[in-house]
This record gives structure tokens, sequence and C-alpha cells, in this order.
């Protein structure tokens, strides 16, 4: 299926030879196919006795490689990089990769690091593009000594701690919410 672009008017001489490539144009993403006069692929064609001739010139859209690399991750359920073929100026929607221990931080495009939070990043296909995701290390932050996860280590926590190590309460403790020890 094709659809009209644009529509151009040009002067001639009756019956003279008129070279179809030679009114090709450049568009970004697309090839020249062939020129038709008449449903007829034609490469030269005459301009007809009233001065006239219509030619129709037929373009493709190109297609382009599009890598997806999940840097030692995962991504659509593959570890290794995986390639696709896009039409220019179509999009590809590529969910986020994860790796165990490690924060999605965004794909690098083409070399460019490109944040992303959202949980998809769509790309409009215009070349040949290389994409490989991005993480960063998660750090777990633990405070030595909050035996009891409180986030401060308190005069509880020593005691739970000496309780334990003394085999007086193999922690088996019952936590009830609130402020046990008034601290």
């Amino acid at each position: 299926t094709y659809t009209l672009f644009e529509t151009t008017n040009h002067t001639g001489t009756s019956d003279a030879t008129i070279k179809v490539a030679d009114y090709k144009k450049d568009y970004t993403g697309f090839e020249y196919l062939e020129g038709k006069v008449e449903d007829k692929v034609v490469t030269e064609t005459t301009v007809l006795p009233d001065g006239s001739r219509v030619i129709d010139l037929y373009y493709t859209r190109n297609s382009y490689n599009l890598t997806v690399d999940p840097n030692g991750g995962t991504w659509a359920g593959n570890t290794e990089a995986q390639k696709f073929e896009g039409a220019y100026e179509s999009t590809k929607n590529i969910p986020d990769a994860s790796r165990e221990g490690y924060t999605f931080a965004g794909w690098k495009i083409d070399g460019v690091e490109q944040e992303s939070t959202d949980a998809t990043l769509s790309l409009v296909i215009k070349k040949a593009t290389s994409i490989e995701a991005l993480f960063e290390k998660t750090v777990v932050t633990l405070l030595m000594g909050d035996v009891n996860n409180d986030d401060k280590v308190t005069v509880t926590d020593i005691t739970l701690t000496v309780s334990y190590i003394m085999n007086e309460n193999p922690l088996n403790f019952v936590f009830v919410k609130g402020d046990m020890n008034a601290d």
C-alpha cells in the first residue's frame, strides 16, 4: 500500500522523451523503487501531444536493525542481545531490563546514556540503533547493632544481643508494636 506524499507539475514539449529517474527525489528514510506510467513500470516515456504526462514515482520505506543488549540482566525473558528490524519511523516499545542485585538505571542508546523512569522505552526508529541496559549496584544499608530493626541502636538492642550470646534467649522474640522501654 502506498500513500500519496507529493504532487509536482512540470512543463514539457510534445513528444519529448522524459527520463523518469530525472524526477525522483531524495526522502529521508525512503528509497526510490520505480516509476510507472498508466500502471506500467517505465524508465522513460514521452510527453503527450497536449504537453502533459503523469508519472507515478514509488518509494519504499527503509528498515533498520535495532539491537537490544540486557548487559548481564534479562530483557523480555532474554539474557543475550536481541536484534530486530523496524521500518523507518515505526515505534518499538522496549520494557525495562532487570538484573539481580542491581537497580535498572536506563538505557545507553548508541553510546549515549539515557535515564529512564518509565516502565517502557518507546523508541522511534530512524536509523540502525544499539541499545544497552544500564544498572546501578543495589546498596543495602545496615545499621550495625540494630538487632530489633528500628533504625537505631539502643539499650534494648544491647540487652537482646547479650541475651542471645548468653543463650538466655535464642532470638525467639515476640515484638509488640509500641515503645516498650520508653526510649
